[in-house]
């Protein structure tokens, strides 16, 4: 669940072949952390969900306090 720039929530999903980016660098998934600001490029699945293909951290990231990491 991501909270938009207009302040709505918006649920996304992902995959095996969703890619993770810091800058030009591939990173792994357990790179990103709650509370990270990142661009995403998504494409709609089947069922009309949001599907993300690539996450991009954003060069301008909060200080990091504990960071978290949210799996299911």
């Amino acid at each position: 669940m991501l909270a938009a720039d207009d302040n709505k929530l918006v649920t996304m999903r992902r995959s095996s072949k969703t890619k993770y980016f810091n800058g030009d660098k591939e990173i792994k998934a357990g790179d990103v952390f709650v509370n990270d600001v990142v661009s995403i490029d998504a494409s709609e699945d089947n069922d009309l969900k949001f599907l993300a293909v690539a996450i991009r951290l954003d060069a301008a990231q909060p200080a990091r306090k504990n960071p978290t990491l949210i799996t299911r």
